[in-house]
């Protein structure tokens, strides 16, 4: 995509290898297209682009074949090929390479790298751990492919930066003209994969924190029904779920990160002491239970949600896709920690790995019982960001505007908290319904983070650059995207099959 555009450098605000400032340039094409726009109206004449500046050609607007071969943008903004999205954010504390990459990889380490010798256990510590690696690498270009996407639809669109959810709806109106009328229905379906897979990801937690309560407690009590330690947990949940703002859980959660630290330091010292033979372990699991390995490694990997905004507060946003960027040394990074992890974990407890490992240490370690128990702490603290990101999309865009404007401000309150309480109501439900860890963290992998980490890219990437590519060129562009589809396809349908499978036996106790 380099080449398609002139490279631009930030600090004088030229164009490199020319004399003439951008700002320049723009303010001369945007006289020379008044003038034209001026003289075909006083002649009643169509527009004449043929003057404009020949450092700035327009697409010609039929190619050889005589297909329409023009960006709709360019039509509409013919001075948007030096626009620089970049230039035109406003970022009050922009992040540096390195801030950025810590942030990054603090996001990655939470719950899924403790379910990574699950994974493992369903595909073999040989397939898995090449497996994870594949994963993490395929992850990784698809979110590659997603930001230079963006980038170009800002950069049409003449917009500073676009979130996540706005992507794929703005893809769509750029798109085919027989497919821009589904460019609404883009952003909806965005906007409800990013509130499933929260959805998940708070059911996930809860169910984490109360087989951990389970496993601490269970020595000292004769309860080890999984819904009493639920029950138990809905009222901190609760009053969690109604702060009105984050930042009041932020003293909180800055210890998070050392207490997980924590956590994996616990269970390598387990790990490796009388560390097993590889006598009883497989290197290959059961090709039944891949599907369940692909949808934890999934979840666990995915740095989706963290990679976009990060991008959008950045110092230098192109640092995020370089050959060593941000997004390929932090992916490298967790996804070779995670692997490790997930294979020595697996070697140690074979099939005795349980949905976290820490539900594998031993009860009687009260080192290992007092970690737990901060764990626990912390992620009940965490449980307030993805409950908060799923009442903002449900109370901004579907609730809020239904309520009239001239109601008073109590009744407008009474209906927040109500909208607060559901979202918790309905993650306990479905906890109460699958009390299964392993099983939520599949499903959620499989349905959610391939949408987002592998359909939407694609799509969007195969929308954006579709009409700007030829020959060989264009066969691999459009072979490139239909592999990454097709293969999301694939993880979708067999991950979800598989995980509901596996949930229905839970449920209705099919053995």
């Amino acid at each position: 995509m380099d080449d398609m555009f002139p490279v631009v450098d930030r600090e004088d605000d030229r164009l490199l290898g020319g004399d003439i400032p951008l700002k320049g340039i723009q303010q001369i094409q945007s006289n020379t297209i008044d003038q034209m726009t001026r003289n075909g109206k006083e002649k009643n004449t169509p527009l004449d682009c043929s003057q404009c500046s020949p450092t700035t050609p327009l697409r010609d607007k039929q190619d050889t074949t005589g297909q329409p071969n023009i960006f709709e943008a360019d039509k509409q903004y013919p001075s948007s090929r030096y626009y620089e999205p970049y230039e035109h954010r406003k970022v009050a504390h922009p992040l540096s390479y390195s801030s950025t990459l810590f942030l990054m990889i603090k996001g990655a380490l939470g719950t899924g790298i403790l379910t990574m010798p699950h994974a493992f256990k369903n595909a073999g510590y040989l397939f898995g751990f090449v497996g994870t690696l594949l994963i993490g690498a395929f992850t990784t270009a698809c979110i590659q492919i997603l930001v230079r996407s963006q980038y170009e639809l800002c950069r049409r669109k003449k917009i500073p930066y676009l979130t996540y959810s706005q992507i794929l709806g703005t893809a769509l109106s750029e798109g085919p003209m027989r497919l821009r009328w589904l460019a609404p229905y883009g952003e909806c379906l965005s906007f409800t994969a990013l509130v499933l897979d929260e959805i998940g990801a708070l059911c996930i937690y809860l169910l984490f924190i109360a087989s951990n309560l389970r496993e601490v407690f269970i020595q000292f009590t004769s309860i080890a029904d999984l819904w009493f330690y639920m029950l138990c947990l809905f009222p901190p949940i609760l009053l969690i779920s109604w702060l009105p703002h984050l930042k009041y859980i932020v003293p909180l959660s800055s210890g998070a990160t050392g207490i997980m630290i924590a956590s994996l330091g616990i269970c390598l010292r387990d790990i490796f002491t009388d560390f097993p033979s590889l006598a009883n372990r497989h290197p290959v699991g059961r090709v039944t239970d891949w599907p369940l390995f692909v949808g934890t490694t999934l979840f666990s990997l995915s740095s989706i949600g963290v990679t976009m905004p990060l991008e959008n507060e950045m110092q230098d946003p192109r640092q995020l896709t370089a050959g060593l960027g941000v997004l390929n040394v932090a992916s490298a990074f967790t996804t070779i920690v995670f692997a490790s992890f997930g294979l020595v974990g697996y070697l140690k407890y074979g099939n005795k790995t349980v949905g976290s490992i820490t539900l594998n240490l031993p009860s009687h370690d009260m080192i290992a019982n007092g970690i737990n128990l901060l764990l626990c702490v912390s992620i009940l603290v965490t449980f307030a960001l993805p409950h908060f990101i799923v009442h903002d999309v449900v109370w901004t865009q579907l609730l809020r505007p239904r309520i009239n404007t001239n109601s008073s401000r109590t009744f407008v309150l009474v209906w927040e908290y109500i909208s607060r309480t559901s979202i918790v109501l309905l993650t306990f439900a479905l906890s109460f319904l699958v009390p299964n860890l392993e099983l939520f963290v599949s499903l959620t992998g499989a349905l959610c983070l391939s949408l987002l980490s592998m359909w939407i890219p694609a799509i969007v990437n195969l929308l954006t650059f579709w009409h700007t590519h030829t020959g060989f060129h264009r066969v691999w562009f459009i072979g490139r995207n239909i592999a990454i589809i097709l293969v999301a396809c694939f993880v979708t349908v067999t991950g979800v099959y598989v995980s509901l499978e596996n949930i229905a036996r839970v449920v209705f106790k099919i053995s």
